[in-house]
């Protein structure tokens, strides 16, 4: 490691998956450090990945928040540090906790650069008094540089706070695009029954997961060859199990619960269409994969995923919690193998050109340089 880099603190992310919560934070933050961009810094990792599936009480998360910002303060003072990245969820205390080191950072002359990773809305900073909002309105306001995933994250975050227009970088979420590439796309590949509907998500009602099983049950009433398959866990695992238990959904819906990257680019790989009926958004990491895996795509309009899906083109947009909606999606991908196809082949082409790791790095790096 070349001594004369820049040493510089990353606050993300990096638990291996099985250790703690992964979602697309986790994958972006570890492809990130697996870019060429590992080699121009020297890192120095503050992991915030959320331990179990569970949210832990506010007392617990408190304490371990603490600890993180202890640590970085003495990064700060004592560790040659000239920047600091933060990955920050838009999300209650997450965001509060990472603001309190954007101003730390900030007061002791450290270069502050902020990756928003979710849908930025105002309902986020209503539970909190309005002292807590102006602080947080504080230290987003003196950070140095934003990363928005989408133009829809930056036009709410400027509308929220006005001073940070001429900050803001937008750098759509990144994949390893190639590695999710298929081997072949043709048209047996959507015409094959029972087609597969793929979900790859934590199990949580913001997800949207009750509505697609849902939308999937009454396709299998109508007679449609169809199955489910859902790559996750959750606070909600039980409940569906009980559910499909109780609906005799158990040969439509199948529960593989946590899956590791292999065993999700093989599920990719063998879907009809890929589904995320999401209420709340960034620009998700699933969809973006599912894209580079050449499926076609179905999703809620939310957050940055009308960026990512042209409704018609290369998937289908619908509203959020709308069954009958979604269902009518779902059949009209499975009933059309010729338009699944020409879906499948943009999207492959979308996720290499737009979305790949490697057009996004030096970016990044130019924004903690001070130089983007």
């Amino acid at each position: 490691m070349d001594q004369n880099q820049q040493r510089v603190v990353f606050v993300g992310s990096f638990a291996e998956p099985g250790k703690g919560r992964l979602g697309g934070q986790s994958y972006a933050c570890r492809a990130l450090l697996a870019s060429p961009i590992a080699q121009e810094f020297q890192w120095v990792l503050i992991d915030s990945t959320q331990k179990g599936e569970d949210a832990a009480g506010l007392l617990v998360r408190s304490w371990i928040a603490t600890l993180r910002i202890v640590r970085l303060l003495y990064l700060l003072l004592f560790g040659r540090v000239s920047a600091v990245l933060l990955f920050v969820p838009f999300l209650g205390y997450s965001l509060l906790e990472k603001g309190l080191m954007a101003v730390l950072a900030k007061s002791l002359g450290k270069r502050v650069v902020i990756s928003l990773r979710s849908e930025i809305t105002p309902r986020v900073l209503q539970p909190f008094s309005h002292t807590v909002q102006n602080f947080i309105g504080y230290a987003l306001q003196h950070c140095d540089a934003f990363i928005c995933q989408s133009q829809r994250a930056a036009n709410d975050l400027k509308q929220m706070y006005p001073d940070v227009a001429g900050t803001i970088c937008i750098a759509p979420n990144w994949i390893d695009a190639a590695r999710f590439r298929p081997a072949a796309l043709s048209l047996e590949t959507f015409a094959a029954r029972p087609a597969v509907v793929l979900f790859v998500g934590l199990l949580e009602p913001a997800k949207g997961i009750g509505e697609l099983i849902s939308a999937v049950a009454q396709l299998h009433r109508e007679g449609l060859a169809i199955k489910l398959v859902v790559c996750g866990a959750g606070a909600l695992r039980e409940a569906l199990d009980r559910r499909i238990h109780d609906e005799q959904l158990s040969s439509v819906v199948e529960l593989r619960g946590w899956s590791d990257r292999e065993a999700i680019l093989r599920a990719l790989h063998q879907a009809t269409v890929f589904c995320l009926p999401s209420h709340s958004e960034g620009l998700p990491n699933a969809v973006l994969e599912a894209m580079a895996a050449g499926r076609p795509i179905v999703a809620t309009a939310v957050g940055g995923v009308p960026e990512l899906i042209d409704d018609g083109s290369n998937g289908l947009l619908v509203a959020v919690d709308d069954q009958p909606q979604l269902a009518a999606a779902l059949r009209r991908i499975i009933q059309s193998p010729e338009l699944a196809l020409e879906m499948a082949r943009q999207n492959v082409r979308r996720a290499a050109e737009s979305h790949d790791i490697a057009a996004s790095w030096p970016r990044i790096a130019a924004l903690i340089r001070g130089n983007g």
